[in-house]
């Protein structure tokens, strides 16, 4: 990584700005995911109670199962791996900052 003592604080707010923007689209993502996990779950409880004609318990077994609930459960924890990456690097970066700030005021009272 660049050193931060040489580049200019207005380069410094885009960077953190850029990944605070990467932040919210990630968090966005799993957002509508999570928030559309009911109505998936239930289509696939409905589809599975028309087509097996079994009670509702028996229909939650066979949505579970379900190819299209793996792949909405994979994409949820896709998801949720890239906000947490990302908030873990934005965290990086400015705890980064902050050393560097202290580095450097440090370096001016010992000259």
């Amino acid at each position: 990584m660049e050193s931060f003592a040489l580049k200019n604080p207005e380069t410094i707010k885009q960077e953190m700005d850029q990944l605070a923007d990467d932040m919210a689209e990630a968090k966005y993502k799993y957002n509508l995911l999570e928030s559309n996990s009911k109505v998936i779950f239930a289509k696939l409880c409905l589809a599975a109670k028309n087509e097996f004609n079994c009670s509702m318990s028996e229909s939650e077994k066979h949505a579970y199962v379900n190819p299209e609930w793996k792949k909405h459960i994979e994409g949820l924890a896709t998801a949720s791996s890239e906000y947490d990456r990302i908030k873990a690097k934005f965290n990086n970066y400015v705890s980064y900052v902050e050393y560097m700030r202290s580095y450097i005021s440090a370096q001016k009272h010992l000259n």
